[in-house]
């Protein structure tokens, strides 16, 4: 179940619907929006981060910039697997180490090209917790739209 009202996004330029459990968090620049789940203290948060930018290239190119990203950033990144995704996009299935606490983590992210801007919806939690939430994080990336981008 996603928020009746769509969350936009710092800039304006993407919004989202997340669970009612979730909480919309305030985004750093670079993020367009930010998303998790509370939970106890000292447990790793489910949560997803969009960022947005403008985009005149292919899904494909989109993808090896997405992937070439988080395996030069990321700590021990390893690429599960890349698809395509229906709406239409990619998805990019990978696991790394938090560098704050050294645990292992899932991600996923969403990669879109919307009304000229390139959507990614990078999608975090444990390991442990992928299959409680992958279905969710799916949701709210199939909830992302993307505005125009500024002429």
């Amino acid at each position: 179940m996603t928020s009746d009202q769509p969350i936009t996004g710092r800039t304006g330029r993407a919004s989202f619907r997340i669970p009612a459990a979730w909480v919309s968090g305030s985004v750093r620049e670079g993020t367009e929006l930010l998303a998790y789940l509370p939970g106890p203290a000292g447990r790793f948060a489910p949560n997803l981060v969009v960022t947005v930018a403008p985009f005149d290239d292919t899904l494909d190119k989109l993808a090896v910039r997405a992937i070439d990203g988080l395996t030069d950033h990321l700590v021990n990144s390893f690429i599960v697997d890349v698809r395509l995704w229906d709406v239409p996009g990619r998805v990019i299935h990978y696991t790394h180490q938090s560098p704050d606490d050294r645990l292992r983590v899932r991600a996923c992210d969403f990669l879109t090209i919307q009304n000229g801007l390139a959507l990614q919806v990078t999608t975090t939690c444990a390991v442990s917790d992928w299959p409680a939430f992958s279905e969710i994080f799916e949701q709210i990336a199939r909830s992302t739209t993307a505005m125009e981008a500024a002429v």
